[in-house]
């Protein structure tokens, strides 16, 4: 059942398999429950089987005042905790991290608005990550909106998107263009389904930036070496993790590939892995070397958990469906291996993406071939690892310029 029609002890029930899962303190768990069975008795007396946001305001509102006064107790901020995951479930299907900030409750016009706006980019076809990022960026923009005292989608008037935009100053243009692509999606939506009779999507401005040449992160081949071999491949967990880092360093995946990757991708009679990819929709046909297969299967055979999920990866803890995350996924065992991580360094699973182009690259392989290999739409995406080499030289030459003086 979608997690949007759930009825309200429906909903409690899945929050809390969530966090069980997610291995919240019992006590925190306790608090919640606490706190969601009042609520539920609440709904109930004003003969509401669902959630509503606006109940969950009233609610609130009613024993502590809020959001007029932020309570300092303990107690009446869990409860307040208790209630925005169940709203944020409600939504999202999945819990949020708010950095210990109360977030302010939606309107239900902003709520429907959201779910409005997903329902329409799944009609689409848009990638699960596209969406979740979408949503995200519409739900900071509702929270602007309401603390400015907004709370239906007809009031926004392009001084609140250009108030909003304002505060995106200080952000990474890639951050900041995603951001302002996500309003424009947005605004459209709202314009063609009527729920709006201007189209706000040209109000969004379009912020310019200094073209800087960004080089990618790579890690030596020393330092690949090193990291896959402090993970521990006799348990379970430690067989998906090497499987699933050795395939990124052999095939350069993009982590969004990666996690979505299928069983039936695998071509075992050809020893080939065939998929389409999240961000281009290009079918992609890569070997699979050896010792890449031999770690495959043995986490197919002995690591695995037993399941009906269809994907390659799973999360190793109930309720074993697919892993959605993979950023952090290496951090730990780059910390385990003793290698540095410099902060001007990407060290997520996409750095073993500008690894594998790198080490190509150094062997000469044509930069079309590796374009291809990357699965890059054009050669143009490809050319910033171009920048690897050139500073590796420029290492290389600082060394050798060191080493004459030291003569």
């Amino acid at each position: 059942m979608a997690h949007n029609q759930m009825k309200l002890n429906e909903l409690i029930h899945a929050v809390s398999s969530e966090c069980e899962s997610l291995k919240y303190e019992k006590e925190t768990l306790e608090n919640f429950n606490d706190t969601w069975q009042a609520f539920k008795s609440y709904s109930e007396n004003k003969q509401e089987l669902f959630y509503k946001e606006q109940i969950a305001a009233q609610f609130l509102k009613e024993l502590f005042d809020y959001p007029e006064r932020i309570p300092n107790s303990r107690i009446a901020r869990a409860m307040i905790r208790a209630l925005r995951v169940l709203g944020d479930y409600h939504i999202f299907g999945r819990l949020l991290t708010h950095n210990g900030k109360l977030q302010p409750f939606m309107s239900e016009d902003f709520r429907q608005a959201i779910l409005s706006f997903t329902d329409h980019c799944k009609k689409r076809n848009n990638a699960d990550q596209t969406i979740q990022r979408r949503i995200r960026v519409i739900h900071k923009f509702f929270e602007h909106l309401t603390g400015s005292g907004v709370d239906a989608c007809n009031d926004i008037t392009p001084q609140h998107i250009s108030s909003f935009v304002t505060g995106l100053a200080g952000y990474s243009k890639k951050t900041s263009d995603q951001y302002l692509e996500s309003l424009r999606v947005f605004f459209k939506s709202l314009y063609f389904s009527g729920q709006r009779k201007d189209d706000l999507s040209k109000s969004v401005p379009t912020l310019y930036y200094p073209k800087q040449d960004r080089i990618p992160s790579v890690w030596s081949a020393n330092d690949i070496e090193q990291l896959l071999s402090v993970i521990d491949r006799g348990n379970p967990k430690g067989k998906r993790d090497y499987a699933l880092i050795f395939l990124v360093t052999q095939l350069g995946l993009r982590t969004s590939d990666v996690l979505n990757l299928k069983l039936e991708n695998i071509n075992w009679s050809e020893s080939r892995i065939e998929f389409v990819q999240q961000k281009t929709g290009i079918s992609v046909n890569l070997p699979i070397v050896e010792d890449l297969g031999m770690a495959i299967i043995d986490y197919l055979k002995y690591g695995r958990p037993k399941s009906n999920e269809p994907y390659l990866f799973l999360k190793h803890i109930h309720p074993f469906d697919r892993m959605k995350n993979g950023h952090y996924l290496i951090t730990q065992y780059l910390v385990k291996a003793g290698i540095p991580l410099e902060t001007a360094k990407h060290h997520g699973l996409h750095s073993l993406r500008h690894t594998l182009a790198s080490r190509l690259l150094e062997q000469d392989v044509p930069l079309e071939i590796i374009s291809s290999i990357l699965g890059h739409t054009t050669v143009e995406s490809t050319k910033p690892y171009l920048h690897i080499d050139i500073e590796n030289l420029r290492k290389c030459a600082l060394v050798s310029r060191e080493v004459a003086e030291n003569e």
